[in-house]
């Protein structure tokens, strides 16, 4: 995998905390407390993976999934 490769890859599939909330429909302090409370799994206290968004997002029913 080539170093621009692996910087698209995770530019498409890593959030911060405010575009976790964005892609979710949902408030940054609401992602920050299911964060906090072991229900969104983070990367270093501030990355999540886009697969455990769309996980995430299959349990809670007020988020509106982008595709």
């Amino acid at each position: 995998m080539t170093l621009e490769a692996l910087r698209e890859l995770v530019e498409r599939e890593v959030f911060t905390i405010p575009e976790a909330a964005e892609y979710l429909g949902l408030t940054r302090q609401l992602v920050s407390k299911q964060v906090n409370a072991g229900k969104i799994p983070v990367i270093r206290g501030k990355f999540v993976l886009k697969q455990d968004l769309d996980r995430y997002a299959e349990t809670f029913k007020g988020t509106r999934q982008k595709k």
